[in-house]
């Protein structure tokens, strides 16, 4: 992903920062939906058109990140839909070694922050992590098998 500060394409939107709403945000990276698809065929993972839903080849995807607090995201419309997690479920996807879960981590500890909510937590993984840094968990999660595995863990979710 591109790092570099970039002007947001108006088509993609802009966020509120889920933190702190009505701080500006400025973009740290962006990909289009062809390199999208391109990272996610890497993985080994092709979905179909209705999966991808409105992210076309060249549908700008920003990461912003909030100036108040540094908190780096994506939109969180862009999370999926039915069709894209049903085709997504595979063990690659919830994998323990995510590069987000480590900066979560990691900004957790800047705002001595007490209690975590990992939305989309798949199995568990970085509640897994987050707990054993010494945080309360709670978790969100709409694959049902997914969520089962994390609350086989103990996980609150």
């Amino acid at each position: 992903m591109n790092h570099e500060a970039v002007t947001p394409d108006p088509a993609a939107g802009t966020s509120a920062c889920p933190l702190w709403p009505q701080r500006e945000s400025r973009t740290v990276g962006q990909l289009n939906g062809r390199q999208l698809r391109m990272l996610w065929k890497e993985l080994g993972c092709e979905f179909t058109p209705e999966a991808w839903g409105r992210i076309n080849e060249q549908y700008r995807v920003a990461m912003p990140q909030c100036v108040a607090c540094g908190f780096a995201f994506f939109d969180p419309a862009l999370a999926g839909n039915e069709t894209f997690f049903r085709q997504l479920e595979h063990p690659q996807y919830f994998s323990s070694g995510r590069p987000e879960f480590e900066r979560t981590l990691q900004f957790a500890r800047r705002r001595e922050l007490k209690r975590v909510l990992d939305v989309g937590c798949g199995s568990g993984y970085s509640l897994d992590l987050a707990k054993q840094a010494g945080l309360e968990t709670y978790g969100l999660e709409l694959n049902s098998q997914a969520a089962e595995k994390a609350r086989a863990k103990g996980r609150k979710v």
